[in-house]
């Protein structure tokens, strides 16, 4: 696809929504993940997803003691807690419906556009990823790989 200018995750689809086979797969260029395609697809045909993001667990460590307050008295304390969430994994599913508020030529990052699918009511999901997955957005991500 060419882009005269930058169009987002998502805006250079809005050029070939029409000729496209569907349900789609779409990635970002920097992940390396071990994901099984075909349980994406299944997962999402299955819950008759209009739009799927694979979900990777993120934790992380606070490495203080977390102070709980209620006004100026403390009520807890948790020594160095790690807390687990779920962030973009950079890989989705698009069924064709999902694709009609898709515009040509015009900027749009994937999480901008679960946003609006979710504002107009379409069935967006979260498919938790247990596979390998590694962000090498950077070099030095890149590098802890080898």
């Amino acid at each position: 696809i060419n882009e005269n200018k930058p169009l987002g995750t998502m805006g250079s689809l809005g050029k070939i929504k029409n000729e496209l086979n569907y349900p789609i797969i779409l990635t970002n260029a920097d992940l390396i993940t071990d994901i099984n395609f075909n349980h994406l697809i299944d997962y999402h045909n299955l819950y008759k997803s209009d739009a799927t993001m694979a979900l990777h667990t993120y934790q992380s460590q606070n490495p203080y003691g977390e102070i709980k307050l209620s006004g100026n008295k403390i009520e807890n304390i948790k020594e160095k807690p790690t807390t687990k969430s779920f962030i973009n994994a950079g890989v989705y599913s698009f069924s064709k419906k999902s694709m009609k508020l898709l515009k040509s030529n015009e900027y749009c990052d994937a999480t901008q556009y679960f946003l609006k699918l979710k504002e107009n009511n379409y069935n967006i999901l979260g498919y938790p990823l247990h596979e390998q997955w590694n962000d090498i957005g950077n070099y030095e991500d890149l590098k802890k790989l080898k």
